[in-house]
């Protein structure tokens, strides 16, 4: 898109730390400033939602929608079924090295991958036949590319993570990342936005 200028006596920057890379600084960000936000990456995670007609893991196999699997491609599944009895789903968690391999297949073999395994975890087909399936790959997200935190190797945050909540000029950064309580939450956002904003 076009690049428009934009002038402020002050700047709250709240992006994940991959995007705040991307941003020139004039004066330059200090080299450990630098170094922390071009190491820091946020996780692989495909999340995958399936809608059925109706609760079949509860009507029929008398379970709450709760999985958990080391195994993958799942990792983590959830229901979010709503309390109109209109929506029954179920959220399944695809994360890490099985989340890029996921991302690396066509969408119809994704969804297959997905539902075969709800299908394995609940030990029912009815798995197999939702009547709409969504998913959102975050690491293709273009705002935050990946999710849930931007996360920091061994020893970085003992070395450089004092300098995340340090102004730089007049630009004050926020996000969940920077937060002292509840990293990787909204309410951490929010704490680091109030933050941000004193």
């Amino acid at each position: 898109g076009q690049q428009l200028p934009w002038r402020a006596r002050r700047v709250i920057l709240a992006v994940p730390p991959t995007l705040v890379a991307e941003v020139e600084f004039i004066p330059a960000l200090p080299l450990e400033r630098t170094l922390l936000y071009r190491k820091m990456h946020c996780g692989c995670i495909v999340k995958c939602n399936a809608y059925y007609e109706r609760r079949w893991w509860l009507e029929d196999k008398n379970l709450n929608g709760t999985a958990v699997d080391v195994a993958g491609p799942i990792s983590a599944v959830f229901e979010t079924s709503s309390g109109d009895d209109e929506h029954f789903g179920l959220v399944a968690f695809v994360v890490a090295r099985d989340a890029v391999a996921l991302g690396c297949q066509m969408v119809s073999d994704r969804k297959r991958a997905v539902l075969e395994h709800l299908a394995y975890l609940f030990d029912s087909p009815a798995a197999l036949t939702p009547k709409y399936y969504v998913e959102k790959d975050w690491s293709q997200e273009e705002w935050s590319r990946g999710c849930y935190v931007g996360t920091m190797n061994t020893g970085m945050l003992s070395s450089m993570g004092r300098c995340m909540r340090q102004t730089h000029g007049r630009v004050h950064f926020a996000g969940t990342e920077t937060a002292t309580h509840w990293i990787g939450y909204i309410s951490g956002a929010i704490e680091s936005g109030e933050r941000a904003a004193d």
